[in-house]
């Protein structure tokens, strides 16, 4: 039997369920699947569109759904054959011809492309449909009536003269789609013939955001995102983010996704189901190529499984004989830098970014000898707003090797302390402060309590005294501990760096 799988059309056999189809290396399971059972397609009428034909061309008008364009509407048979029977560079007028429309002698300001009913001599007896050509505030009998606006063929306005024949109105239909679907989580769910599957999301990111498309590809390594926010306009997945630069504010369309620049919500992710207008707030980064059912069938909580094009091209972390395949497979040009051997581990990248990798389809990976990285314990549940700061400081929130700056070091004291960030360190509040002792190998973070705030120490040895950057125990957050490579720390001087591995 066919079916459709991610919009493909395969054949299956009949006892084929949705776990046969996919490849789980690179699926989670629990991510939601979408499932179509039917569409139907069908025509409805726009009551509220109309399209205008003459023998200039033809406009369409939307009805604003005012008691004049009911009057309007009452009327349609009157106005079909009309002719133009006067204009000025502000109106067109057609008629005239008898309606119910109250006299009203209040002037009002009208707006290029505006449909009204207004009248000669404030008599109904004689109304015209007027267009109006140029913005301007007048008295036509009847206090604005304005029925609708043109939406398509407004440059008609400027054509059309007198005598010009309304050929024709009629009101315009859509074809709309009745769609049976829902979304699951039961990979054992039996297939049926016509069925469409959709088990991912498939985004293209633009080369004109970088930095943002670079937000998304980390945010989405791990193939698969988490519907926190789901309404008529879009779906959002939270991506925290400590800066993202403006970059491409054009509008929203169905289908698009951006990421929020500025504000609360810094760095989330959306997709749009709705169009919407151009935000500052929000960089247009890429849009949904297939998969957009699962946009549309998820729920807030939901997991959705995701493949981004291009993927990331980031090798930190990689030995260099890993990223020159990698890059290899990439079709990107690869040089070597620093430990250049096989298994000099990669800690740094030139040019950074997937897309200006990309661009300029060559990168330069720094190696160093791989026993010159430190490996670390984070304390995610004791400390997390500590292990955050520490996250953002070290680089480890964006790739799989950090970096700590030295700050000070000297062969009288025990431990080694690492440059901070107190802007970023911002507010932070004592958490997992030590009790009795500091074991050596542990990693701590000056809190807000000290002027040296978000400052970073490793305790070279066990002290009941003071934490990882000198300070007393309760202005002290242990952050984590060196689980290997403790001895780094001998012979660092200032200025040297530091690089470290989460275990």
């Amino acid at each position: 039997m066919e079916i459709k799988l991610n919009g493909d059309k395969i054949k299956v056999d009949e006892e084929t369920r949705i776990r046969d189809l996919i490849n789980l290396d690179r699926f989670n399971e629990n991510g939601v699947i979408g499932v179509v059972e039917s569409r139907k397609t069908f025509s409805e009428e726009k009551k509220d569109l109309l399209r205008f034909k003459t023998e200039k061309g033809s406009f369409t008008i939307k009805l604003n759904g005012t008691e004049f364009s009911e009057i309007f509407k009452k009327n349609l048979d009157k106005i079909t054959g009309k002719n133009i029977r006067w204009s000025s560079n502000k109106i067109l007028a057609l008629g005239p011809f008898s309606t119910d429309v109250e006299i009203n002698k209040e002037s009002y300001m009208y707006e290029r492309g505006e449909l009204f009913l207004g009248t000669s001599g404030m008599n109904n007896d004689n109304t015209y449909l007027m267009i109006c050509r140029k913005n301007h505030e007048k008295n036509y009998g009847t206090a604005g009536g304005v029925i609708g606006k043109i939406q398509r063929g407004k440059h008609l306005i400027d054509q059309l003269k007198e005598g010009v024949v309304i050929e024709n109105i009629e009101t315009l239909s859509e074809e709309k789609e009745k769609i049976n679907a829902y979304s699951t989580s039961d990979l054992e769910l039996k297939l049926k013939p016509g069925m469409e599957i959709y088990t991912h999301l498939n985004i293209l990111l633009y080369e004109e955001t970088p930095v943002s498309s670079e937000h998304i590809l980390r945010g989405f390594e791990d193939s698969v995102f988490r519907v926190k926010e789901k309404n008529s306009t879009f779906v959002r997945t939270e991506e925290e983010a400590s800066e993202i630069p403006s970059e491409f504010n054009e509008q929203r369309k169905e289908g698009y996704i951006t990421v929020r620049n500025q504000g609360d919500g810094i760095g989330d992710i959306y997709f749009y189901r709705k169009k919407r207008p151009p935000s500052k707030g929000h960089n247009v980064t890429g849009e949904m190529e297939k998969g957009k059912e699962l946009i549309e069938l998820a729920e807030e909580g939901d997991l959705i499984n995701v493949d981004t094009k291009p993927k990331r091209l980031l090798s930190v972390g990689m030995k260099q004989k890993e990223a020159a395949d990698f890059f290899e497979e990439n079709g990107v040009k690869h040089i070597r830098s620093g430990h250049e051997d096989d298994e000099g581990l990669v800690v740094d990248q030139e040019p950074y970014l997937t897309m200006e990798v990309l661009e300029e389809g060559e990168v330069k990976t720094h190696g160093i000898d791989k026993d010159k990285a430190i490996k670390v314990k984070l304390f995610y549940e004791k400390a997390p707003e500590s292990v955050d700061y520490f996250k953002r400081i070290t680089g480890l929130k964006d790739k799989k090797i950090g970096e700590l700056n030295v700050y000070f070091t000297s062969k009288e004291i025990s431990n080694v302390l690492f440059k901070g960030n107190k802007d970023l360190a911002g507010d932070l509040l004592p958490e997992n402060t030590p009790n009795n002792v500091v074991e050596s190998g542990m990693i701590g973070i000056t809190n807000r309590s000290k002027p040296n705030k978000g400052v970073i120490g490793i305790r070279g040895t066990e002290s009941k005294e003071y934490g990882p950057t000198g300070e007393d125990f309760n202005a002290t957050n242990i952050v984590g501990e060196v689980k290997e490579g403790l001895n780094r720390l001998d012979g660092l001087t200032d200025e040297d760096k530091l690089y470290i591995m989460e275990v």
